[in-house]
């Protein structure tokens, strides 16, 4: 149930706001300026922001998540790395940043591989989508300097903003979580 509250609200936030992007962008092109030229801005960085996550996560879950080999080498992380990550104390906050569905990373039972397996692919696939979304953020610094070359500043805040809040703390839980679950999966056999 709850994760259904968070599809609707999420989908809702994005359809309004990209209705209001639409709307404000149609309102400027007849003549009228600031401050709705400031407001288009705003908008049209949520509206990128958002859009672009939902869109980049619903084609990697869709084309990439069950193609994963949890067993690559290339997803390992290190214990020199892990060491890193526990000294940032991820482990008390981890479970209180915001997922969409904290459930695809629960191990059920830890004889149940079919279960295990999943929730590997699934942090590994999250992990690729953040990856993704922070690259894809960036170029919202290239789209503001197309359209307004001497306000760049406001895109490069909105991309650094939006990459530190909405990216980087789920890279760093899915790699701390996935070297407990490496652990785990070695000590089980």
């Amino acid at each position: 149930m709850k994760n259904k509250t968070i599809t609707t609200v999420t989908i809702l936030t994005v359809v309004f706001n990209t209705l209001f992007f639409v709307c404000l962008g149609l309102y400027i092109a007849k003549g009228n300026q600031q401050p709705y030229v400031a407001l288009f801005y705003t908008s049209l960085m949520f509206v990128y922001h958002t859009d672009i996550r939902l869109l980049i996560a619903f084609v990697l879950v869709g084309t990439v998540k069950n193609r994963i080999n949890i067993d690559a080498k290339k997803y390992d992380v290190s214990d020199d790395e892990f060491a890193r990550l526990s000294r940032l104390n991820v482990k008390k906050w981890k479970d209180k940043f915001i997922a969409w569905d904290k459930n695809q990373f629960v191990v059920h039972s830890l004889k149940d591989r079919a279960n295990f397996d999943r929730v590997m692919r699934n942090n590994i696939c999250a992990e690729i989508i953040h990856w993704t979304c922070f690259v894809a953020g960036m170029f919202a610094i290239m789209i503001g300097c197309l359209l307004s070359p001497t306000d760049w500043w406001i895109f490069v805040i909105t991309a650094v903003v939006v990459t530190v809040y909405a990216d980087i703390p789920p890279i760093i839980i899915q790699r701390f979580n996935r070297h407990r679950l490496k652990k785990l999966k070695i000590r089980l056999g």
